[in-house]
């Protein structure tokens, strides 16, 4: 059942995550490899200065909800995650409230991941590092995804987690790339 773990202060130490081996998971020949604890870390700690919204890029409004919500519910809709940890930025109660808003709702949702937030760091990579230092002991395996990639289509997770049961040691996921919409003035200099 989904709930909202507490919140996660000062981190510190080395990160360890145990690998669940398919000696410790045996299956029958030919069977689908047993799915290992996964985690899903969603980066949302940046400011998003570059975009020009004056609000952190995770809280700007997609289809009247942050793009925040829309990436967790491609994560959530994956089905593929027992946690999902995120990355606020240290300062934002408003972005924090989001997510134990968006965990709370998923709560009454049986196979909902439990979704756990923390406060980010300096760096994407302290981010990362805090919300990796917060999963659950024996989580065998993480995703890492940006709360900027709102619309990454649930299929793409379950892709990244079916190669690691099948024994990748990373995984890059790409999509297709479309065409960039851009909005330009009718004469120059507008």
């Amino acid at each position: 059942m989904g709930r909202l773990a507490p919140e996660v202060g000062e981190f510190g130490g080395d990160v360890r995550l145990d690998r669940v081996t398919d000696a410790q998971n045996p299956r029958p020949p030919g069977a689908e490899p047993a799915k290992p604890p996964l985690a899903v870390v969603v980066v949302a700690a940046g400011a998003g200065t570059r975009l020009g919204q004056g609000i952190p890029k995770a809280l700007v409004p997609l289809a009247g909800e942050p793009m925040l919500v829309h990436a967790l519910r491609g994560v959530v809709a994956a089905g593929i995650a027992r946690q999902v940890c995120v990355a606020v930025p240290a300062d934002d109660d408003e972005l924090a409230a989001a997510c134990r808003a968006f965990a709370l709702d998923l709560a009454a949702q049986a196979t909902a991941p439990e979704v756990t937030v923390v406060r980010g760091g300096q760096t994407r990579a302290d981010s990362v590092r805090a919300a990796l230092e917060a999963l659950r002991a024996g989580t065998a395996h993480v995703l890492v995804h940006d709360a900027a990639r709102p619309l990454t289509p649930p299929d793409v997770f379950r892709r990244v987690a079916i190669a690691l049961r099948h024994g990748a040691e990373a995984v890059i996921p790409a999509v297709p790339v479309v065409d960039t919409i851009k909005s330009v003035a009718a004469t120059a200099g507008e």
